[in-house]
């Protein structure tokens, strides 16, 4: 193992000395003499994200490489800026020939930046609040509360003023040099006052409106009795009085019920409160009246109540509507009616029901008088409304006729069939027995079961209807053609015989088809040269004939082909 190394090694000099000799004119014995480095940094310290260049010469040596911070195989001599540099690094190089080296080392060290000094302070606008605007009714006076601070510059001094803007009259200030001082006002009005802070270089303000109202004269209680009632015994009158007052000279006030006129006795369950009820001995016209005191004035309203005599109670009244005829599966709506003389007072309920008939009836809501009814049966229906008011009961009947479901019919016309490009034809449709239609093919969605539509197809188009009703549908398709095949022809100037030919009537076009000849146009004019075909898509054979005035037709044309898009 040993030997085999050796071998390598020797081999490997041997190759090295060869390459050596051939590529440099120095002698062999210069790269046994003792190698020389000088590496230098132009600058060992720096400041964060700064360069620095490294530069190196070696004498007597082939071969350097890099360690430390940097790495790889470096010419004999040379540089290499180092870019943004962030921490201390350190780089080694060395440098040899076959029996001697040289090594060397640079630092390059991140300098300490010297410290910011603080800026100078600065002087700052005064800051300054006013407070809120106000309301206050004369003789009151207005407490101003403003705030204003300052950060001491330039000098440490500041300077507040109160001033009136804006008023209808004279303001007093206790002290307008304060930011929190009292203000009171010789008239009525709408006032604006600011207040104004400076330090002797910046000055700030803010202003605040104080709106004075005139001193107030006491008025009588604002009173409401409440809408004029009407009531059956032995009901109670609910009273709903409403009073209202300014709170002078007190901020109470005294509410009083009581009878003005009347044919009876009436009793109040709290006669001191507005809102109360009142009970009557008997029927008739009474007159009650609410009055209040703030004790200065007085003021009243009065309402009239309508006491009408106890009732004897009556059934109530039930109309069960007007009888119908449906036709399955369609369902009915049914408008019943009931009114009651309102005793015992215990309400009144109400109910649909089968009184007769083939089959059940389904009800959405029994319980009330409009509601509707869906069959599953045909046949005669006596349909029930009941209504009972706690102690009477009565009824009303309605007869319902249901027959038998009919099968939906359509029909859908359209004004031309064939048609040119760019014309516009109308669809018509009707359906009888149809809850609703759907349209399929050149045109789609849902249809209403009678109307019209114009439309303009540019090529062969079908238009297909199919409506539903009783569970049933009909279905009806219509086609379109549209005179999308362009054909051009030259007109004939001789007959066979070779003499001109004078009496050109028109022209006829076929479609062929398994070789024959079907007619597809005729052309009754012998100045036409052209014309549109209607036909469904696809390709065609088409030929063409001439004839005259006597009916004698031509050969068939040469045929061509045309595609129909």
């Amino acid at each position: 193992m040993h030997t085999a190394r050796i071998a390598l090694w020797v081999t490997l000099l041997a190759c090295t000395l060869g390459i050596i000799k051939n590529a440099h004119a120095a002698s062999w014995r210069d790269y046994q003499k003792p190698v020389h480095l000088s590496f230098k940094v132009d600058r060992q310290s720096v400041e964060r994200g700064g360069s620095a260049t490294l530069s190196w010469a070696a004498s007597n040596a082939y071969y350097c490489y890099a360690q430390g911070d940097w790495k790889g195989r470096k010419s004999t001599t040379g540089t290499y800026r180092i870019k943004k540099l962030r921490g201390p690094v350190e780089f080694q190089l060395t440098c040899g020939n076959l029996r001697r080296r040289a090594r060397e080392r640079v630092v390059v060290d991140i300098a300490r930046a010297a410290p910011t000094p603080p800026p100078a302070p600065k002087n700052e606008q005064p800051s300054v609040s006013a407070g809120l605007d106000q309301r206050i009714t004369l003789p009151a006076i207005a407490n101003l509360n403003g705030a204003a601070s300052d950060d001491g510059l330039p000098n440490g001094n500041t300077e507040i003023h109160w001033r009136v803007l804006s008023g209808p009259g004279t303001v007093s200030l206790q002290d307008a040099s304060q930011p929190t001082t009292q203000a009171s006002f010789a008239k009525a009005g709408t006032y604006t006052l600011q207040l104004t802070v400076s330090d002797g270089a910046l000055s700030a303000s803010d202003n605040v409106q104080v709106i004075v109202s005139p001193e107030t004269v006491n008025q009588a209680p604002q009173v409401n009795a409440g809408a004029d009632l009407k009531l059956t015994l032995p009901d109670v009158a609910q009273l709903s009085g409403q009073i209202s007052d300014d709170g002078l000279p007190n901020v109470s006030t005294q509410p009083r019920w009581q009878m003005v006129n009347g044919p009876g006795v009436v009793t109040f369950s709290a006669s001191n409160n507005a809102q109360t009820t009142a009970t009557f001995s008997t029927n008739g016209q009474y007159l009650l009246r609410l009055s209040a005191s703030d004790g200065d004035l007085t003021s009243y309203d009065d309402v009239a109540i309508e006491v009408a005599a106890a009732q004897i109670n009556t059934p109530p009244v039930v109309q069960a509507g007007p009888d119908q005829n449906v036709t399955l599966p369609q369902a009915i709506s049914l408008r019943g009616r009931v009114s009651d003389d309102g005793s015992p007072g215990s309400g009144t309920s109400l109910r649909w029901s089968v009184a007769s008939g083939p089959d059940a009836v389904d009800f959405s809501n029994a319980t009330a008088t409009d509601t509707a009814a869906a069959f599953v049966k045909e046949g005669t229906y006596v349909l029930r409304l009941s209504a009972n008011d706690g102690e009477l009961s009565t009824y009303d009947d309605v007869i319902v006729t249901v027959a038998e479901a009919v099968p939906p019919t359509v029909s859908l016309d359209v004004s031309e069939t064939v048609i040119d490009v760019g014309e516009h034809i109308e669809l018509s449709w009707r359906s009888e027995f149809a809850d609703s239609c759907h349209a399929a093919g050149d045109w789609s969605g849902a249809q209403a079961v009678q109307g019209s539509l114009w439309v303009s197809p540019s090529e062969y188009a079908t238009y297909s209807l199919r409506c539903t009703g009783a569970g049933q549908t009909a279905t009806v398709v219509v086609s379109v053609l549209v005179r999308n095949l362009p054909l051009r022809w030259q007109a004939p100037t001789e007959n066979v015989d070779g003499t001109p030919l004078t009496d050109l009537a028109g022209y006829r076009v076929y479609v062929i088809s398994d070789n024959q000849y079907e007619l597809a146009d005729d052309i009754g004019s012998p100045t036409q040269t052209n014309t549109q075909l209607a036909m469904p898509s696809g390709e065609y054979n088409i030929a063409m004939t001439a004839y005259d005035l006597q009916g004698n037709e031509s050969n068939y044309s040469n045929a061509v082909t045309k595609t129909s898009p």
